[in-house]
C-alpha cells in the first residue's frame, strides 16, 4: 500500500517471498533505507522512485522475473548506487545492464 511511503525512519525492509508482481512508488520515501529484501517475488521492475534511496547498501533482488544477475549488485554500496542510478531516467526498469566495478 501507498502508506508505506510514511515510514521515513526505516532502515531495513523484507519483503520477500510475498509474490509481489510491482511495488508502489512511495517505496522511494524511505530515504533512510539501508537494506532492502525483494528476493523471491514476481518482480520483473523496479518503480524508478527507488533512485531516491542514497543510503540503501544492499539490494536482495534474487529470485524473480529479471532479466539482470542480482549478483552483479547484492551487498556492495557501489554497485546498488550505480543500479539506482539507472532508475533516474526510466519510469521503470525492465533488467538493466550492469558491469562489474
Amino acid at each position: 500500500p501507498s502508506e508505506i511511503g510514511k515510514l521515513t525512519s526505516l532502515t531495513e525492509l523484507e519483503l520477500g517471498r510475498n509474490h509481489l508482481a510491482d511495488l508502489p512508488r512511495e517505496l522511494g520515501n524511505l530515504r533512510s533505507l539501508t537494506e532492502l529484501w525483494l528476493s523471491d517475488n514476481r518482480l520483473s521492475d523496479l518503480p524508478s522512485t527507488l533512485a531516491n534511496l542514497a543510503n540503501l547498501n544492499t539490494l536482495y533482488l534474487e529470485d524473480n522475473n529479471f532479466t539482470i544477475d542480482p549478483s552483479e549488485i547484492y551487498n556492495n554500496k557501489e554497485r546498488v548506487q550505480t543500479f539506482l542510478a539507472t532508475l533516474k531516467s526510466t519510469d521503470q526498469v525492465h533488467g538493466p545492464e550492469l558491469t562489474s566495478a
